[in-house]
């Protein structure tokens, strides 16, 4: 059972990290599909609104209740992200609202302390409301994952990722629903959330591989390797018994698997805002797949929190 502290920890944590993901999926989704499909781009800007909403929602419980090490973990800004929005406005003749960035690094950090049932009540109202909300998109992803399917509706974004965007939007479900049950971590969840995070840096890299323009043989080999090496790892979370001996190895193997990806992303970036490569994508997606591998790193393969919290199961 959680305690109170941990609850708002926990919903903070992984709130800002997955709505503000969920947040940019919207993105994603509004810019690859045509202008004149108005009915899903504008229910794609209402959910993003609602995201918005609840990571202001989110913020009013932060100051003093984040951790430096995770404010600096990259999971929820990193150093690309205004660049990247000021490219993607660029690239799009758009206006992102950029006023959440300037809010979240000025959040003061610290450790919950003597959370009274009172803010417990109110967190879990916020974790109640972004369940429904997340239910409500994931029900818009899979209208959208079916039609793309089905030829019924035209998008640069591949049925493909919008199955991978359903699968993400599943996980922060799952997380709301053991917060909203104050159920802490075991070790078939953790398993899990590693085999989920493995398997999204292999979808990562396979959009990677498709978006890059064809001229970047080295980059483009460079992401396949790194499918081919996530699904050995996928293997072995298949086939290895879930032993802690097991269990520790696979971590910290895929600890620096994700560790080598981040800095390949990170890379990647780095040329795209020197105009050194193109990409059939809009930049802004490239910090969402870079936050999303650093709240990997910070919080599914924290090693040593994550194993005195199973041992004390």
């Amino acid at each position: 059972m959680l305690s109170n502290e941990d609850i708002l920890k926990y919903s903070l944590e992984n709130g800002l990290i997955n709505v503000i993901t969920l947040r940019s999926f919207c993105l994603n989704i509004y810019f690859a599909i045509l202008i004149n499909d108005e009915e899903h781009k504008n229910t794609a800007k209402d959910f993003y609104d609602r995201f918005t909403k609840l990571t202001e929602e989110l913020i009013k419980y932060a100051d003093g209740n984040l951790s430096k090490d995770f404010l600096d973990s990259g999971a929820v800004l990193t150093k690309y992200s205004i660049p990247l929005v000021e490219l993607t406005e660029k690239l799009f003749d758009v206006k992102i609202i950029t006023g959440l960035t300037q809010t979240i690094d000025e959040i003061k950090t610290g450790t919950p302390q003597n959370v009274s049932e009172e803010i417990v009540e109110q967190i879990s109202t916020i974790n109640k409301v972004a369940l429904v909300i997340s239910l409500n998109f994931k029900e818009f992803l899979k209208e959208v994952f079916e039609k793309e399917k089905n030829n019924q509706l035209f998008s640069y974004s591949y049925p493909f990722l919008i199955r991978k965007m359903i699968e993400d939007t599943e996980f922060y479900i799952l997380i709301l629903e053991r917060l909203i049950r104050k159920i802490d971590l075991d070790p078939t969840f953790v398993n899990r959330s590693e085999y989920q995070a493995v398997d999204l840096i292999r979808a990562y890299n396979m959009f990677l591989r498709s978006f890059i323009d064809p001229t970047r043989a080295d980059l483009i080999i460079k992401a396949q390797s790194y499918v081919v090496e996530a699904e050995k790892i996928l293997d072995d979370y298949d086939k290895l018994s879930l032993s802690p001996e097991n269990q520790k190895l696979l971590t910290i193997r895929s600890q620096k698997f994700v560790d080598r990806v981040a800095l390949f992303l990170e890379s990647i970036i780095e040329e795209l805002l020197n105009k050194q490569v193109y990409l059939i994508v809009e930049p802004i997606f490239l910090d969402n797949m870079l936050r999303s591998v650093n709240s990997m790193k910070y919080f599914i393969f924290d090693l040593e929190t994550k194993f005195e919290s199973i041992s004390e199961e």
